[in-house]
């Protein structure tokens, strides 16, 4: 007898403990055959092209296979098949068994009935009357006891309705904390200029004003001088009728500030717009409403000193070398937005530069005070003057 085992994982059938006439069956050298047989299989240290690779006969029904495409279906891991069950016809004597039994059984019922309901005895009617007074008493006692259970509930749900109402209070305090807490996060993460009341330095950083009651009394002349907080649509509109339009996220005072950082520092606009959480287009629409404003009631107070005041208030180191100069001029050229208009972007436009600018003639006095400004270009961007 060859020397095989059985290559099925699990099964412990080999030579040593099977007779000679057992059966060890080889794999078919059929490539698809030889598939199916890895897969069903399931070794996956399996040597499928090996010639001592077998299968031991009892994983085929009845310990034989068929043929060549015959294949293995008896494993550890597969369930063993339940018989179904055998639908026999029964005879005709089991169906006269059956039948008799049954006329017996109804037979012997209605005699147990006829004996036990006899002529009813006094002593026997007082068991019965006595056992309705204790069916009565019972009822009562049940009845109560719903009585009770029914104004337990009504409570309940009295309480529950209390409960109801006082949940309701308590989410919309919650409410109102909330939205008021969110305001105030608001307000903290906004950019606010009363912050900086009490520190001069970061007023005139932010503003170029010096002291905060300077600002105020700036912001105050302008708000005299021109109603700031109306809108075009609110001059002309009758007293009484509602106001059109959306509400204004800024107030004038933050607008003014903002106007002014946008001068002193000169941030992006949508900078701007994150401190002071509005859009681009507001910061845009705001800043040049208020330099039109700014530069009609404060621009005459940019103006042209007289000579003598000059050279009076020139400090030493520059009136030496130069006693007579009064005035130093710059002519500086800034990279700004295509205008929509043909004529201002050829007015703007310089070849040199490739790309649309702005030409502004700036002069100072030798104190460094401001004294002149003055736009080269065609056009007047902001309401400045050109000349």
């Amino acid at each position: 007898m060859p020397k095989y085992n059985c290559c099925v994982p699990g099964c412990t059938n080999s030579h040593r403990n099977k007779p000679s006439e057992f059966k060890f069956y080889c794999i078919p050298k059929d490539t698809e055959l030889r598939k199916r047989y890895d897969i069903i299989l399931r070794n996956a240290t399996l040597k499928i092209d090996s010639p001592s690779t077998r299968i031991c006969a009892d994983h085929w029904e009845n310990g034989e296979k068929l043929s060549r495409s015959h294949l293995p279906s008896i494993f550890p891991w597969s369930k063993p098949k339940q018989e179904r069950r055998k639908i026999v016809k029964a005879s005709q004597e089991e169906i006269e068994k059956h039948t008799k039994k049954r006329k017996r059984s109804s037979y012997l019922e209605t005699v147990v009935v006829q004996v036990i309901e006899p002529t009813e005895t006094p002593q026997m009617q007082t068991a019965a009357e006595v056992s309705t007074q204790t069916d009565f008493e019972w009822f009562c006692l049940l009845k109560n006891e719903n009585e009770k259970l029914k104004e337990e509930i009504s409570l309940v749900e009295k309480q529950n309705e209390m409960f109801k109402s006082e949940l309701q209070k308590v989410r919309s305090e919650l409410n109102c904390v909330r939205s008021e807490l969110t305001k105030e996060k608001q307000k903290q993460a906004k950019f606010h200029m009363e912050k900086y009341k009490s520190k001069d330095s970061d007023i005139e950083f932010y503003t170029g004003v010096p002291t905060y009651k300077m600002l105020t009394i700036c912001f105050s002349l302008l708000e005299e001088n021109s109603n700031v907080n109306d809108e075009s649509t609110e001059k002309n509109a009758q007293p009484g009728t509602p106001k059109i339009g959306r509400p204004r996220s800024l107030s004038a005072f933050e607008e003014f500030v903002m106007t002014l950082m946008r001068l002193r520092l000169g941030p992006f606009e949508r900078d701007l717009s994150h401190r002071f959480g509005i859009s681009i287009g507001t910061v845009s629409n705001v800043t040049r409403k208020w330099m039109k404003l700014i530069l009609s009631h404060l621009g005459h107070l940019i103006r042209m000193p007289n000579r003598e005041t000059i050279q009076y208030y020139s400090p030493p180191s520059f009136k030496q070398p130069f006693p007579n100069v009064v005035i130093v001029i710059d002519c500086t050229e800034l990279e700004m937005e295509k205008p929509s208009a043909l004529n201002n972007q050829s007015a703007c436009y310089p070849s040199y530069k490739s790309r649309t600018t702005m030409k502004v003639l700036v002069g100072i006095t030798p104190s460094g005070v401001l004294s002149l400004v003055a736009f080269l270009n065609n056009f007047a961007p902001l309401g400045l003057s050109s000349s």
